[in-house]
């Protein structure tokens, strides 16, 4: 047992890392790991003298700023657990969210003041609230910044078990109220070492060792660009104006069940490429067991910027040594270099930075920062403004090389747009990231154009799976396919079941079973809904309906509880969906069935026109006449100004359903009004 994950390698990058190497950017705010330490450790006193102990629910609010990265460390160093809280929510849900998860403590931010007085008045029993950003507070609210410069450093730091939870996610449902996901830490670290060794076991093979060429394709060049940091301990000996450069097998184990493969490094044409598996006779051979998990290893990397760190590294290479854990096969020659370009000052290279937009309360955004702070030392950049500025993410990223972006389809596609009117190449960008709803080719290709050294990494999953199950991979127009989110983690087990509960063949529709280490623990205080997805021998039921094609990926077709009926026939709206928005006049789309006497039911689209184009319910159905069967083309077409989306970009198809859903379409054919989001639909 250890101190929180996150608390840990906070602690470790403000302790080793220069002391001016910023952690977080909100903004006009740029924040050191050290400043971000000191806060989280003043802020995690105050709550232990407030109450806050293991175990306890402690609930927050707070747009992606400084505040949530803080509070969530703080809880977690005390042992706590912390429950993000959805900022769209009214006074009803905030007050359910908070009565469910049991929680006696609630952090937020001052904008939402006037829903929290709501609730706190409606309230059965009375609850510490803290509010940041604001002086002036009401009669027995606390102030957030008043509680960190008032207090020490002198918390108890808790141990954790890998089994114990790390953060309770609330999601939604397609109908009642949302449901609280407990992940454990375990879940969290086997998802990221699974996703760690998917994208190893995409690297060239140790057969091409001899090819004297760096990247013969765009998928090795942008992956070795990628991956290429993880030799970083042993890359000042690949040294390409040196006569002699080595090759060198590493070796990283940990007591993980997901065995990491061999990795071997050399220079090829300059550069230092990564292949996957030993070659037979390097110069160097180097194998590291660091203990529980790929962090303890990749974070010695740290250790060589400053003096404190390098004196850290002596006695920490001396214990692995001595215990067995850090073998050096080769001569003596090499090794005394290698000893050399470890303990000797490490120029410091470009930190790698992410953006990250969608809401951190989401689990999709939750995830990556979580990832991303664990095994990086780079910049967690967030939102300058409440409001989704595309040219703002421009800018951002041409100014400070922003390596890793993070949005959601309906967020790409604004800056995709955004980007169309200033179309020159963004070259800093390694990874483009999407997740949380299907992104439709188009727009990867249109992302491979603007940012034309990313991958684009497409995280396919949900809340219930810590988040990630499959991914799809794409670095050039050759590999992009429509609805495919890629192949299935290490580490996971896949079955694609019929209605009558057994698998079906590759080709064939069904629901998406999954088992392994990165299951949920179940919903916080409702057994009865965690045994409807979660089966006694562990399989969980996802509700997403895909089949597996016959190159081995996932496609997915619908949710479950979304497909339509139609006399019989199974019509899944994503499908009709991507048929609409081939159309030049529709912006936006939602498929939706309605009740009819002769079919049960019958297909109807809700569509947004593009850039003020005029559009005719007969148009819309003409338009899918040729392009699909007849039972799926839309029986009627409402046209509106506006879809209701969620804060990850989904249109909520239940809010659609609640409006437009009825039998007689009379009256809807044109609606000036836009939909206005009202309570989540599910993520």
């Amino acid at each position: 047992m250890a101190i929180s994950p996150l608390k840990q390698a906070t602690e470790f990058k403000a302790r080793y890392l220069p002391r001016d190497r910023i952690a977080v950017v909100s903004g006009t705010r740029r924040m050191t790991w050290r400043e971000i330490d000191d806060r989280t450790e003043r802020l995690a006193t105050a709550l232990h003298r407030l109450g806050v102990s293991k175990g306890d629910t402690c609930a927050f609010l707070f747009f992606n700023q400084v505040e949530f990265i803080e509070t969530n460390l703080a809880i977690q160093t005390l042992g706590a657990v912390p429950v993000p809280v959805n900022f769209r929510y009214t006074a009803t849900e905030l007050r359910y969210v908070l009565e469910n998860s049991r929680t006696r403590w609630f952090l937020f931010q001052a904008a939402a003041l006037p829903v929290v007085e709501k609730t706190a008045a409606a309230l059965p029993r009375p609850l510490t609230w803290i509010c940041s950003g604001r002086k002036a507070l009401p009669r027995s609210f606390l102030s957030y910044e008043e509680l960190i410069e008032t207090s020490g450093r002198d918390c108890p730091k808790a141990d954790v078990a890998p089994e114990d939870t790390a953060v309770i996610i609330y999601t939604g449902g397609t109908t009642g109220q949302p449901k609280g996901v407990m992940l454990s830490y375990e879940n969290f670290r086997a998802n990221q070492e699974a996703i760690f060794h998917f994208l190893l076991q995409m690297l060239p093979p140790v057969t091409a060792l001899d090819s004297p060429v760096f990247a013969p394709s765009q998928l090795e060049r942008k992956l070795l660009a990628l991956i290429s940091q993880i030799g970083s301990p042993v890359a000042a000996l690949l040294d390409p104006n040196h006569p002699r450069s080595p090759v060198i097998v590493l070796e990283l184990e940990t007591s993980s069940t997901l065995r990491i493969p061999p990795l071997t490094l050399a220079l090829r044409e300059g550069q230092i490429k990564v292949f996957l598996g030993a070659a037979s006779s390097p110069d160097l051979r180097l194998r590291i067991h660091a203990g529980g998990d790929l962090r303890q290893i990749l974070e010695m990397a740290c250790l060589s910027y400053t003096l404190k760190g390098r004196l850290a590294l002596i006695p920490r290479l001396a214990r692995l040594a001595l215990s067995g854990n850090l073998r050096i096969e080769g001569s003596l020659l090499w090794k005394l270099r290698m000893a050399h370009a470890n303990l000797h000052p490490r120029a410091l290279r470009a930190p790698q930075s992410l953006a990250l937009y969608p809401p951190l309360f989401h689990l999709a955004s939750y995830a990556f920062w979580l990832t991303f702070w664990l095994y990086q030392e780079g910049t967690v950049f967030l939102p300058g403004s409440a409001e989704f500025q595309p040219d703002e993410i421009l800018d951002l990223v041409e100014r400070e090389k922003i390596a890793w972006l993070f949005l959601v389809p309906t967020l790409w596609k604004r800056v995709l747009e955004a980007w169309q009117s200033r179309p020159r190449p963004i070259e800093s960008l390694r990874v483009a990231l999407t997740g949380a709803a299907p992104m439709p080719g188009k727009y990867k290709r249109r992302i491979l154009t603007a940012f034309p050294n990313a991958l684009v990494l497409d995280g396919f999953g949900q809340t219930e799976m810590a988040p990630v199950t499959t991914f799809k991979v794409d670095a050039d127009e050759t590999t992009i396919r429509e609805r495919s989110v890629g192949r299935l983690l290490d580490g996971l087990e896949i079955k694609i079941v019929g209605e009558d509960g057994e698998e079906v063949p590759n080709g064939q529709v069904g629901e998406l079973w999954y088992r392994g280490p990165t299951v949920m623990k179940g919903y916080f205080g409702d057994e009865d809904k965690t045994r409807e997805v979660l089966s006694a021998d562990g399989w969980f039921r996802s509700g997403d309906l895909a089949y597996r094609g016959l190159d081995g990926e996932i496609y997915t077709v619908e949710r479950k509880k979304e497909c339509i009926n139609s006399g019989g026939e199974k019509i899944f709206p994503q499908e009709v969906e991507e048929v609409l928005l081939t159309h030049p006049g529709i912006g936006e789309a939602c498929v939706i069935g309605v009740p009819d006497e002769e079919w049960g039911e019958a297909v109807r689209a809700v569509v947004v026109p593009k850039g003020g184009a005029r559009l005719s319910e007969n148009e819309v159905i003409d338009w899918c006449r040729e392009k699909i069967a007849g039972y799926k083309k839309p029986r009627s077409v409402v046209i509106v100004s506006s879809l209701p989306t969620s804060p990850v970009g989904k249109i909520l198809r239940a809010q659609v359903r609640a409006a437009y859903g009825s039998a007689d379409p009379a009256g809807m054919a044109e609606s000036p009004e836009p939909l206005k989001p009202q309570a989540q639909e599910p993520e």
